[in-house]
C-alpha cells in the first residue's frame, strides 16, 4: 500500500507515541485508550500470548466483558486472525491484516467465530495488528459494527504506522515486568545471605531469570548444555508438591505476586536448589567446592577434575586448598575421613 498519511494523522500518531511511552501502569488498557481518544477506534482488544502460538489473554475497550472471558476459555480457537488457526499468520508480513485477506465476507459470515462470537455485540469488520519482534508477542484488533463504514485505506495506513512502535514498547514493558521480578527475588536472596541455586519463573512456567549456581546444578543433573539443561530440570519438578527431590538435590518451590504494567498484579514462580549431600549448609563451602570435593573423594586426580570443570589445574589446586582450610584438614585422607563423619551424623 502507498498510502501517506495526512499532516493531522502524523501529528497524532506523533501524540500518540509520546503519550504510549509515558506509560507506567495497565499498559494494554492505556494503549486501547489513547487508540480510542487520539483515533476513534472505539471498540478494541489487546491480546497476549498465554499459551504456544495461541493469542488468548485479551483486554479490551467497550468490549463486553462476557465475551472476553469466552474468548479466553474457547473462542480464541476459532478467530480467524489467531496463529492458532492461520498459517500464513507465522510469516506476519502485513502489519495489519482485515478479513478479506484471509476469506471473503460471504465466508466470514459463515464461520463460528463470526455467528456465535462476534455478532453477539454486533460486531462485524475487523482489523488485525500482529504485534511482532523476534517472535510474535501480542496482537490488536479493532471493530465496527455492521452498520457503520467498513475501514478505510486511511485506517490501514495508521495502524499499519503505529504496529511497530507498539511492539517495540510492548516488548520492553515485558522485560522490564520481568526484569522487576528478578530483582525483587535476587534482593531477597541477598538480604537472607542464601548461597543456593535459584530459578525463577513466570506464570506459564518460562524460565526468566537464574544465577550462577542453579546454571551448575542443572548442569550436573542433565549433563546438557546450560539452557538445555535448565529447561530440563524444570521439566522433573512435582508442582503438586512444595518440595521435589532430584538426585541429592532438594528443589523448593514458592510463589509470590508482584504489580504489573501489563495485567495489574503477576504470578511468578521460583525454584530454590540447594545440594542435601555431603555439607551441611554451614560447612562454608561453596557449590563449586562441593561438587569438586566430591570428585577428590571419588579418587579423581587433579588433572582429570580439571578437564571435568574445564578449569586449570592450577584452579584446581587452590580450590583445593580452600577446602582444606575450610573444613581443617590437611589432606585428602582426612578430608575423606571428615566427610564421612558429617555423613554419619546426617544419617
Amino acid at each position: 500500500m502507498n498510502f501517506q498519511l495526512t499532516d493531522q494523522d502524523f501529528n497524532n500518531t506523533m501524540d500518540f507515541i509520546f503519550n504510549m511511552q509515558q506509560i507506567k501502569c495497565n499498559f494494554r488498557e492505556q494503549v486501547l485508550s489513547l487508540l480510542s481518544h487520539i483515533f476513534k477506534f472505539n471498540q478494541t482488544t489487546f491480546l497476549l500470548t498465554n499459551k504456544p502460538n495461541a493469542l488468548n489473554d485479551a483486554a479490551g475497550l467497550n468490549i463486553n466483558e462476557e465475551l472476553l472471558t469466552d474468548y479466553h476459555d474457547y473462542y480464541y480457537k476459532t478467530d480467524i486472525f489467531n496463529p492458532v488457526n492461520y498459517a500464513k499468520f507465522k510469516l506476519y508480513k502485513d502489519k495489519v491484516m482485515s478479513i478479506t485477506d484471509i476469506m471473503s465476507y460471504s465466508d466470514f459470515e459463515k464461520t463460528e467465530y463470526y455467528c456465535d462470537f462476534l455478532r453477539r455485540q454486533n460486531l462485524y469488520y475487523e482489523l488485525a495488528l500482529p504485534l511482532v519482534t523476534s517472535k510474535i508477542i501480542g496482537g490488536i484488533a479493532v471493530f465496527r459494527e455492521k452498520e457503520h463504514k467498513p475501514f478505510s485505506d486511511n485506517d490501514i495506513c495508521i495502524l499499519a504506522t503505529l504496529n511497530r512502535f507498539i511492539a517495540t514498547q510492548l516488548e520492553v514493558t515485558i522485560k522490564n515486568n520481568q526484569n522487576f521480578a528478578s530483582q525483587q527475588t535476587y534482593e531477597s536472596i541477598i538480604k537472607n545471605n542464601l548461597t543456593i541455586g535459584i530459578l525463577i519463573m513466570d506464570s506459564q512456567l518460562n524460565i526468566i531469570h537464574y544465577n550462577d549456581i542453579a546454571k551448575t546444578i542443572c548442569q550436573d543433573i542433565a549433563s546438557k548444555p546450560t539452557y538445555a539443561s535448565l529447561k530440563h530440570v524444570v521439566g522433573l519438578i512435582d508442582y503438586s508438591q512444595r518440595e521435589t527431590t532430584i538426585d541429592q538435590y532438594k528443589m523448593t518451590l514458592s510463589s509470590f505476586v508482584i504489580p504489573s504494567s501489563l495485567y495489574g498484579m503477576n504470578t511468578y514462580y521460583y525454584v530454590y536448589i540447594t545440594d542435601n549431600s555431603y555439607f551441611s549448609d554451614d560447612s562454608g563451602l561453596t557449590l563449586r567446592e562441593k561438587q569438586l570435593s566430591k570428585l577428590l573423594i571419588s579418587g579423581k586426580t587433579n588433572k582429570q577434575i580439571a578437564n571435568e570443570f574445564c578449569i586449570s589445574i592450577h584452579t584446581v589446586k587452590t580450590h583445593i586448598q580452600n577446602i582444606y582450610k575450610k573444613l581443617n584438614v590437611e589432606n585428602r585422607s582426612s578430608l575423606i575421613t571428615k566427610i564421612l563423619n558429617i555423613n554419619k551424623r546426617q544419617l
